[in-house]
């Protein structure tokens, strides 16, 4: 069966975030021609839909793209304000985190003051992060992986249309899940007749791909 994932946000509340409007507006900076002539918009997005591997789990991912390059590659846009050296680790994981997934190679990183004032922008590969920052790749991958893996098994006992909520706050060293009640779920879940068009097409595209082999995330980053 197929197990739909989404990250459950409030849109709304984002763009009322100072902090949030930087990111937009540094985006928009860097992606329109003419920026003086237009303000960003927070649902003026382009998304991608590719397809990964964890370990054994196969996933089909909606990402969003900030940008591309000149040679027509996705680019990651960020902007931060300078923080303590334990804060900003946190910061490029998260940045690094973001851009290995959806498989994109680099990223456009924006340094601004406490006034919301850019003061540097940098520009740099993926990969290279992850050795500056000495990021622990294959720890992250592994830990993915189990992630996947429990969430998995949270559905074994599950039947066609269960929902269940994971939650983890930040701090908690544990996640949380909970059934989501019948009544509730028209909130949460994805239309029906959707579902089903995508479980139909997803079982004709596996029968047309079966001998094909799915490019595995993790191997070009352990």
């Amino acid at each position: 069966g197929i197990i739909y994932l989404w990250d459950e946000k409030d849109y709304n509340d984002r763009i009322k975030d100072l902090s949030s409007y930087y990111g937009l507006y540094f985006e928009h900076l860097l992606t329109n021609k003419d920026p003086s002539t237009s303000v960003p918009n927070e649902y003026d997005k382009i998304y991608v839909i590719n397809e990964a591997a964890f370990g054994a789990h196969r996933l089909l991912l909606l990402n969003e793209v900030d940008a591309e390059d000149e040679n027509g590659e996705a680019a990651e846009l960020k902007v931060y304000k300078q923080c303590s050296p334990k804060g900003m680790k946190a910061k490029y994981l998260k940045y690094w985190a973001q851009s290995v997934v959806p498989g994109i190679k680099t990223l456009v990183i924006g340094k601004r003051d406490d006034n919301g004032r850019l003061r540097d922008i940098t520009s740099i590969g993926t990969d290279e992060l992850a050795r500056a920052q000495r990021i622990d790749t294959k720890a992250c991958l592994n830990f993915e992986d189990r992630l996947l893996k429990w969430m998995k098994d949270c559905f074994k006992h599950a039947k066609d249309g269960d929902v269940k909520k994971f939650t983890w706050v930040c701090g908690n060293r544990a996640a949380t899940v909970a059934n989501v009640r019948k009544q509730d779920i028209p909130k949460y879940l994805l239309p029906s007749w959707f579902a089903d068009k995508m479980e139909g097409a997803t079982k004709e595209a596996r029968g047309k791909t079966d001998d094909k082999k799915v490019e595995e995330i993790g191997r070009a980053h352990v």
